[in-house]
C-alpha cells in the first residue's frame, strides 16, 4: 500500500468543483510543514528519521467546519474515513460524516445511511471512529452530548451535559449502519459524566475495549476527572467490567483522551494528555500499560513529550511511534520514535503539519484549559500503522480560514 506522491501543484479551479467531497485528495505544498526534508528536495536524512511521503484532505469545504477525523484502512484495499462537522468545535450543530477511499486518501466519496440527526432529535453526535473487527464487520464509536446552552462544557469548571456513549454496526463496510447501542458505564449520573475517547481496541477476539473520559456533570461541584474503559467478551452484545485506566486521587493531575496501542506481545500502552489542574497548564504527555488485556492498570507515568492529544502506535520492529499535538511555538502536529515507553527521539521527530499563525478560531472565553481548548484551530492526531510499516495520521487543521480533515502517511525507518 505504498504510496509515492511527488510535488503537486495546486490547482485552484479543480478545487473549487471537487471541494465538498475532498476529492482533490493531495496537500498544496505551501501548506505543508517547512521542516519536512523531502519537500525542500534533501534526501540525505532521510533513511534515518520518519519522513511523509503522501499526505492529502479528506474534505476542505469553505462552507462547513470538520473536525476529528479518523481513518481506518480495510482489509479490501479502501479506507474508511469519519469526522463531524459542525459551525465550530464545540457547537451543538453537529453532522456525523463517513467517507470512502478507493485509491488511499487521493479521492473520496460520501457514504449515506447514518441520518443520526434531526431537527426533533436533543442530541448532538460527536468524534466518531471506526474500527474493523475479527468478523469483518465494522463497529463505529459515537458520543452524543444533551446540549444546554451554546458549547458543549462550561468554559469555567469544564463541566459537561448528559452523554450517552453509542455503538453502531455496519457489514457491508460502512455503506449502511444499525440503529445506535448505548453503552452502559456503572457511575452515578448525578456526579459523573462518560463519553467515549478514541477507538474501540480489539485485544483479543473475544475481548474488546471501551476508552472512556470521566468528568463532572453541569451543576456539580466535585472534580473527579479520570481515564476509564468497559468492556465486552461477546462480539458488542453486552459490555460491563467499568475499570479505571489513570486517575489521581487528589483531583491535581487530570488523565484526558487516552489512546492505546496493542504492543505485539499482547500489552497495552496507553498514552494521556495530562493536565494539572489546579495550575490549570500541561504537564508531559503520561503513559500506562496493562498487562492483562485492560484489567488493571500501572500508575501514569511522564514522558520526555510537551504535547496534548497524543496517540501511540506499536511499530513493527517493536519501537512505538506516537503523533501528538505540540501547542508551544511553532505550533502543530509531530511523529516522534520511541525504543521504549518514557523517552523519545525528539531529536529526528518529523512535523506532519506546521499551524503557522492560525493556531484559533478566535479568542478563547477565558485562560482556563477548558475555554482554550474550544477555539483550538487543529487537533485530535490519531493514527494507524499500514501493512508496509508506514503511519497512517488523520487530524484536522484550518488553512486559509477553512477547518478540515487531513492526512499523511509518514515513513519510520
Amino acid at each position: 500500500m505504498h504510496v509515492k506522491v511527488t510535488r503537486r501543484i495546486f490547482v485552484q479551479a479543480a478545487l473549487a468543483t471537487q471541494l465538498v467531497f475532498g476529492l482533490l485528495g493531495s496537500v498544496p505544498a505551501k501548506e505543508r510543514s517547512s521542516k519536512n526534508e523531502a519537500e525542500q528536495g534533501d534526501t540525505s536524512t532521510l533513511a534515518k528519521k520518519p519522513h511523509i511521503v503522501a499526505d492529502g484532505f479528506i474534505t476542505r469545504d469553505p462552507s462547513e467546519s470538520a473536525f476529528m477525523p479518523y481513518i481506518t484502512p480495510l482489509s479490501d484495499g479502501t479506507w474508511i474515513a469519519t469526522q463531524y462537522t459542525a459551525s465550530s468545535l464545540a457547537a451543538p450543530d453537529t453532522e456525523v460524516q463517513v467517507l470512502l477511499s478507493r485509491d488511499e486518501g487521493r479521492h473520496w466519496e460520501r457514504l449515506p445511511g447514518l441520518n443520526l440527526e434531526s431537527s426533533d432529535n436533543p442530541w448532538s453526535y460527536r468524534s466518531p471512529s471506526t474500527t474493523e473487527l475479527p468478523d469483518g464487520r465494522l463497529a463505529m464509536l459515537v458520543n452524543r452530548f444533551r446540549f444546554s446552552g451554546k458549547t458543549l462544557a462550561d468554559l469555567k469548571t469544564g463541566a459537561m451535559p448528559e452523554s450517552e456513549r453509542l455503538v453502531l454496526w455496519s457489514s457491508d463496510a460502512g455503506h449502511s449502519w444499525s440503529a445506535p447501542q448505548v453503552v452502559p458505564a456503572d457511575l452515578p449520573a448525578d456526579k459523573y459524566t462518560c463519553h467515549g475517547m478514541g477507538r474501540l481496541m480489539v485485544l483479543k477476539p473475544n475481548r474488546w475495549m471501551y476508552p472512556l473520559q470521566v468528568g463532572m456533570p453541569k451543576g456539580y461541584a466535585n472534580r473527579d476527572h479520570k481515564a476509564a474503559a468497559v468492556f465486552t467478551e461477546d462480539a458488542g452484545k453486552t459490555w460491563s467490567d467499568f475499570t479505571i485506566v489513570a486517575d489521581d486521587t487528589d483531583d491535581r493531575i487530570e488523565y484526558h483522551d487516552q489512546n492505546s496501542t496493542l504492543l505485539s506481545n499482547g500489552d497495552l500502552y496507553t498514552m494521556f494528555w495530562a493536565i494539572d489542574w489546579t495550575k490549570q497548564s500541561d504537564l508531559t504527555n503520561h503513559w500506562a500499560i496493562s498487562r492483562d488485556c485492560g484489567r488493571s492498570w500501572s500508575s501514569p507515568q511522564p514522558t520526555n513529550l510537551r504535547g496534548q492529544v497524543c496517540c501511540p502506535i506499536a511499530l513493527s520492529d517493536g519501537r512505538i511511534a506516537v503523533i501528538y499535538n505540540y501547542r508551544h511555538k511553532p505550533q502543530g502536529v509531530r511523529l516522534a520514535v520511541s525504543n521504549n515507553f518514557s523517552e523519545y527521539d525528539l531529536e529526528n521527530e518529523v512535523v506532519v503539519f506546521d499551524a503557522g499563525s492560525e493556531t484559533s478560531t478566535q479568542k478563547a472565553a477565558n485562560n482556563t484549559v477548558i475555554a482554550k481548548n474550544t477555539v483550538i484551530a487543529f487537533g485530535r492526531p490519531n493514527g494507524v500503522l499500514l501493512p508496509n510499516g508506514d503511519v497512517l495520521v488523520a487530524y484536522f487543521c484550518t488553512t486559509g480560514g477553512v477547518t478540515h480533515g487531513r492526512w499523511a502517511q509518514v515513513s519510520v525507518p
